[in-house]
């Protein structure tokens, strides 16, 4: 169910921002794996970025008989740069050009989701880090291997979500 939440905020941060979102879920391999394959199809090879990715597997823990689970899950936000640019040039191009508002808009997407539960506070608990290496040096996947584009790059880690359960009441009488 989380990845299909996913899906429907990636749609609406895309409606919002203007932004046509390539939203992927899996592991590290595939979501390289996919970028290079829309690479190789002119009709998507424009459209990988920006990549929101969440990453899977994830454990949904269902202990708690109130809600239908809770899960901690990371994602990345993503976009195409250039190895050549500075810092500097990263900070200023990538991240208050295109990352950071991306990321409010999720974030803010995230927030506004009626089917998760962040309490009274409305709190969207997680861990935010600029990732200024992947752009210079390339990222690598959990097999090793070099994603072939240069990326900046916002990770969220830790995203603390709790999904309501889904009452139906459809059928009534």
């Amino acid at each position: 169910m989380i990845v299909e939440i996913f899906s429907d905020i990636c749609k609406r941060v895309s409606s919002k921002t203007g932004y046509d979102v390539n939203y992927i879920f899996g592991d590290s391999t595939y979501i390289r794996e996919a970028i290079l394959t829309q690479k190789k199809i002119p009709q998507t090879a424009s459209k990988r970025f920006p990549l929101i990715g969440l990453y899977t597997p994830f454990t949904e823990d269902k202990t708690d008989g109130k809600v239908y689970c809770k899960a901690d899950v990371n994602l990345i936000i993503a976009i195409n740069t250039l190895k050549d640019y500075t810092n500097e040039q990263r900070i200023e191009v990538s991240f208050k050009g295109l990352l950071r508002p991306l990321y409010d808009a999720l974030i803010k997407e995230i927030g506004a989701e009626n089917r998760l539960d962040f309490g009274y506070s409305g709190h969207v608990a997680h861990s935010y880090s600029e990732n200024l290496v992947f752009g210079r040096r390339g990222a690598f996947d959990a097999d090793g291997k070099e994603v072939e584009e240069k990326i900046d790059a916002i990770e969220i880690t830790n995203l603390s979500l709790t999904v309501k359960k889904i009452k139906c009441y459809g059928n009534r009488l």
